[in-house]
């Protein structure tokens, strides 16, 4: 982070009268100092070295978060009507299998698009036992 731009700016904010600014410049000058302010240019360099390794970590647990996702190969098995509130195009677009009881599954997957389910399912305890992996009928 640039602290000689802070002090530009922070010097800038304090010695320019804000009537002497166009409406739009003055919003500018004052959400760049915000900006810097919101990644601690204000703040003791022991702080804001904390904060530099915080958001390293953050950047670290995205990516990794990430990947597990993307690694995630399980699936989840939903009849018709554990589907309900579902449009026909989503359940048109999945996988289906027909198990030894007769009855038709579709297949999601708990990435894009069968993860858009929780949101659109009308039937709560579906969207429940997506959240408890252990419960759910896996294959």
């Amino acid at each position: 982070m640039r602290e000689d731009l802070y002090e530009a700016v922070r010097a800038t904010v304090r010695n320019t009268p804000v009537d002497t600014l166009k409406p739009e410049d003055a919003r500018l000058l004052t959400k760049i100092e915000l900006d810097f302010r919101r990644n601690g240019l204000h703040l003791p360099k022991e702080q804001r070295d904390r904060i530099k390794e915080l958001k390293q970590r953050h950047s670290d647990l995205k990516i990794e978060f990430q990947r597990n996702l993307n690694q995630e190969s399980s699936t989840v098995k939903f009849t018709r009507e554990e589907l309900e509130g579902m449009d026909e195009d989503f359940l048109g677009g999945l996988k289906k299998e027909t198990g030894d009881d007769g009855v038709e599954r579709f297949i999601l997957t708990m990435k894009y698009p069968g993860i858009v389910f929780m949101g659109f399912s009308k039937n709560g305890s579906t969207r429940n036992l997506a959240h408890e992996p252990d419960k759910l009928n896996t294959g």
